[in-house]
């Protein structure tokens, strides 16, 4: 808003336009509150340069009745609420939930392979299979290699979320290829 409305040609510096500018965005009504910040703070709107006097007197002599803030706080934050609970509900429309992973299901893992002079797209995105030793809370599992199947000589232990692993083949044993 300060380069829109300031101009040194015209002599308008920004410095003249910065009360504009603090006006309108403290009189602004927010499409969720359905009040302005100065309402909702001081209980009456903000007063600028008056262009229309039949609406300041309307403002100051006939409106003279006591403000309640607390009742106008009170309806901005149930409309607040109300916003913030759609927003909520059209978010996790889309929303899949998480995996369930039980003890000793067999999954496979992502692979983060990153070694130099090998492109990530000859390399397949899961490695596995791996065995679920360990239910941990917030969708956390603790994955290891299965026994008696270790790749590497030092046995794989880590912690996985459900982003990140895939089902091994419906459980099938690594054992019955």
């Amino acid at each position: 808003m300060l380069g829109k409305l300031s101009d040194i040609e015209v002599g308008k510096k920004w410095t003249k336009t910065l009360s504009e500018i603090e006006f309108a965005f403290n009189n602004l009504v927010h499409i969720t509150t359905g009040e302005s910040p100065s309402i909702l703070l001081f209980g009456i709107p903000q007063r600028g340069k008056v262009h229309d006097p039949i609406a300041e007197f309307l403002i100051n002599d006939v409106n003279c009745e006591k403000r309640n803030l607390k009742e106008i706080r009170d309806k901005a934050s149930k409309k607040m609420i109300e916003k913030r609970n759609q927003v909520i509900a059209q978010a996790n429309k889309k929303r899949k939930g998480a995996v369930v992973y039980k003890v000793d299901d067999y999954v496979m893992i992502k692979n983060y392979d990153n070694t130099v002079g090998i492109s990530p797209k000859v390399i397949p995105q899961f490695k596995g299979p791996y065995q679920v030793t360990k239910v941990l809370r917030n969708n956390r599992y603790v994955i290891a290699d299965i026994p008696g199947f270790q790749v590497t000589q030092k046995k794989y232990e880590g912690v996985w979320e459900p982003a990140n692993m895939r089902l091994w083949r419906k459980n099938i044993s690594p054992l019955n290829n």
